[in-house]
């Protein structure tokens, strides 16, 4: 058997300079470019995380298939 798990990854720049990246596990297979944004845009206006990401560098899905024997 085998199963898919789709991973969005959120790259962030932040305010003491460096890179960040947000991993989302479990996301469908048809986010839009314009969605990722979004979804950038209020992980950056929330304010939730001690780094202050500040800027979006790139967004991704991955996936990591697991073909199980027995």
């Amino acid at each position: 058997m085998t199963t898919a798990t789709l991973t969005l990854a959120m790259k962030f720049s932040a305010a003491d300079d460096k890179k960040k990246t947000v991993s989302l596990r479990e996301v469908r297979d048809d986010i839009t470019e314009a969605e990722a944004k979004d979804a950038m845009d209020a992980i950056i206006a929330s304010g939730v995380f001690n780094y202050e990401p500040d800027e979006k560098l790139g967004a991704a899905i991955t996936t990591r298939s697991v073909n199980t024997l027995f």
